[in-house]
């Protein structure tokens, strides 16, 4: 939807452009015929900034190999301004009386432009791209530290539970070890003792 809308624009953005330019027939170009005349510099543009969001995602920011990622992106900018040059020479040998913004002094503004707008928008894909893995890491490193906690709590009662193991045996040791030394000057303690210990 949000490539639809920038294609809108840019047909917008282009159709005035050609807004009174005299046809070789000699017709003024009125609105329909300029905004058809403005769909192939707009498509350009569109596919240009789709295209540096497309390679922004295929080789992100931060990967191996930066400086042959950063000629590709140069590359694919000097070419689709090469390719707008064309676009604008193609414009003007249609039109009897081209328009100022199609003058030929303008190409190389235009171009530059183009191309700066390609690089521009190559830069703000590869924010988002990197942005979107830096939350995605953070979100792992989060989840990471969770079970790491829970596993740490999980640790920490096994050995409680251990602990108390090892205590309910000590414990009734010492009881019976109680009971044994009472039998023989105290039967009736010992008794009574053995009783308590049964409840328990």
């Amino acid at each position: 939807m949000l490539l639809l809308a920038w294609s809108g624009l840019q047909v917008l953005s282009f159709s005035g452009d050609f807004d009174g330019a005299r046809m070789r027939g000699g017709a003024v170009a009125h609105p329909p015929l300029t905004l058809l005349l403005a769909l192939v510099p707009a498509g350009v543009v569109t596919f240009a900034v789709a295209l540096a969001v497309r390679l922004a995602r295929r080789t992100p920011a931060g990967t191996r190999g930066w400086a042959v990622h950063l000629a590709v992106h140069a590359a694919c900018a000097a070419a689709l301004a090469v390719a707008l040059l064309g676009i604008r020479l193609a414009a003007r040998a249609t039109l009897a009386s081209p328009t100022p913004a199609l003058a030929a002094a303008r190409d190389a503004d235009e171009a530059s432009g183009f191309a700066l707008l390609f690089l521009v928008a190559a830069g703000l894909a590869h924010a988002v791209v990197y942005a979107g893995r830096f939350r995605r890491k953070e979100a792992m490193e989060l989840r990471l530290q969770a079970s790491l906690s829970r596993a740490e709590l999980e640790r920490t009662s096994a050995e409680l539970r251990m602990l108390k193991m090892q205590l309910n045996p000590h414990f009734l040791f010492n009881s019976l070890h109680a009971v044994a030394a009472l039998i023989g000057d105290a039967p009736e303690a010992a008794e009574r003792l053995v009783v308590r210990l049964s409840e328990l």
